[in-house]
């Protein structure tokens, strides 16, 4: 799903505000066109650690392995993100994740990440559902959609890049 037009999006979008603290729940594994390049790139030297939550204990040693630096929570994100302090981190990501909880617990997380977020929190999630079953993985199941008007009534900002939206809101 990462690919130039959606990380062209999230430079335009991502907060002006020096970010030293990311948490990046369902982080994955890594191996592919990885948001924390990116990060790294867009907040360059004020980045100080991007803390990942991933259930997949696959991910969270891949995730391991490739960045030692930076912390990785093993947990669901809908357990993890209540236990955390509010506001204790500038950005909260929240990528290709959301759709694979059920809509009540994947509303209740993206409340979360409003409150854990200093500055923004951004997602990126289908447009719709789109199924996806994978009962060798289940935690890779998609279990609900969203539309715009979803994110809009909680004042997100919206975009729709190749058939995902893209989300975001930013504090002052």
């Amino acid at each position: 799903m990462y690919n130039k037009d959606v990380f062209e999006v999230w430079r335009g979008v991502l907060t002006a505000q020096p970010v030293e603290l990311v948490l990046d729940g369902g982080c994955g594994d890594g191996l592919s066109d990885d948001p924390w390049q990116f990060l790294k790139e867009v907040f360059g030297k004020t980045l100080k650690c991007v803390v990942g939550v991933d259930a997949d204990d696959a991910h969270v040693n891949r995730r391991m392995n490739l960045f030692p630096e930076y912390p990785i929570i093993r947990g669901r994100i809908e357990d993890v993100f209540p236990l955390l302090r509010s506001k204790s981190f500038d950005v909260v990501l929240l990528m290709e994740i959301v759709e694979h909880l059920p809509k009540e617990k994947a509303l209740l997380v993206l409340d979360e990440a409003l409150r854990l977020a200093r500055f923004q929190v951004l997602v990126s999630t289908p447009n719709g559902f789109l199924k996806q079953e994978k009962p060798e993985k289940p935690l890779e199941t998609h279990l609900c959609g969203f539309t715009e008007e979803d994110f809009k009534v909680r004042g997100y900002e919206t975009k729709i890049v190749s058939d995902h939206i893209i989300a975001w809101k930013k504090f002052s």
